[in-house]
């Protein structure tokens, strides 16, 4: 595989003061497939978890992390070998 040196930053993207940095892996509409996927990341190691909706209007969101920057996160995301986004979210809504 071509091995590609990651971007040069700045510093670290560190999370703003009351937000979480998650890689977004998946977004169903069914709680119970979320939640299997969650399980599954977990078993291999992963700090998976579910967040609920937080509108009519959104799906499930089955991620991993939260981490301490962006920078980590996409880090843990290049090894993941499948799609992933981040998703930053605001600490005071927590995670299911």
């Amino acid at each position: 595989p071509l091995q590609v040196p990651p971007p040069q930053a700045p510093g670290p993207a560190a999370a703003a003061a009351g937000q979480q940095i998650y890689l977004q892996v998946s977004s169903p509409s069914n709680p119970q497939w979320a939640q299997g996927l969650a399980q599954d990341l977990r078993t291999a190691g992963m700090r998976a978890t579910v967040l609920a909706p937080t509108t009519a209007d959104e799906m499930y969101r089955v991620v991993i992390g939260p981490y301490a920057s962006r920078d980590e996160a996409e880090a843990i995301g290049r090894t993941l070998g499948m799609p992933y986004w981040i998703f930053t979210r605001d600490s005071t809504r927590g995670a299911q």
